[in-house]
């Protein structure tokens, strides 16, 4: 007796959820030293580890997902590869897992690889931020 398989269309949570899985099943293949092709910071968030040695970085501002090959970059970076210009008329945020925002200056220096980065947020600067 055949069984058929029954195909329908993914809703964007269960699509989320397979990422994940199949990322982290790739973190535990991973070996000491071995370099990844490509890290998801934001899956990694929760794992409150440093992130491994990748050849690129994916995360989000906002809704614009932007890949680096640097794990270390500037908030200014962050903002020009978001297509925030210029940069100085935007306040970024670092949102770490669990909701905690960090303010992230122009030319400070954010690695990465760092445990519980998960994603940013640009907001245009207010009368209020200077």
């Amino acid at each position: 007796m055949q069984h058929e398989a029954e195909q329908r269309e993914l809703n964007p949570e269960e699509e989320i959820a397979i990422e994940k899985v199949e990322i982290s099943e790739t973190l535990l293949e991973e070996e000491d030293g071995e370099v990844l092709e490509l890290i998801e910071i934001e899956v990694y968030a929760s794992t409150h580890k440093r992130k491994p040695k990748a050849h690129l970085y994916a995360f989000r501002v906002g809704k614009t997902r932007i890949e680096v090959k640097d794990p270390i970059i500037t908030g200014r970076r962050i903002l020009e590869l978001a297509g925030k210009m210029p940069p100085e008329k935007y306040t970024l945020r670092q949102v770490e897992h669990g909701g905690v925002l960090k303010l992230i200056e122009l030319k400070e220096e954010v690695g990465l690889r760092a445990p519980r980065i998960e994603r940013f947020r640009a907001m245009p600067r207010t009368a209020q931020d200077g």
